[in-house]
């Protein structure tokens, strides 16, 4: 199973990850996308908080960082993409 959640907000790829280090028993998941990067913070074995039950304890969870026009969103899901195959 695989969940992806978008940050809604306009901060950074690294912002992101450093939020959720400090915040990580509200929300948890294993990596981020941008359109340049994925960037996996968590082996898949550990839990993901960002779906509730019983998609916490079965999905790879993907924080997707917000990004504006379609080559850009289309760039981002193909670098996700490639991750996934």
């Amino acid at each position: 199973m695989i969940v992806v959640h978008e940050t809604a907000d306009d901060a950074t790829i690294w912002e992101e990850i450093n939020y959720e280090k400090n915040t990580y028993e509200d929300a948890f998941v294993h990596a981020f996308v941008d359109g340049n990067n994925i960037i996996v913070i968590s082996n898949t074995d550990h839990e993901a908080w960002g779906a509730g039950y019983p998609a916490n304890g079965r999905a790879v969870q993907f924080e997707q960082i917000e990004v504006t026009g379609a080559s850009n969103f289309t760039k981002e899901i193909s670098v996700k993409s490639k991750m996934l195959v």
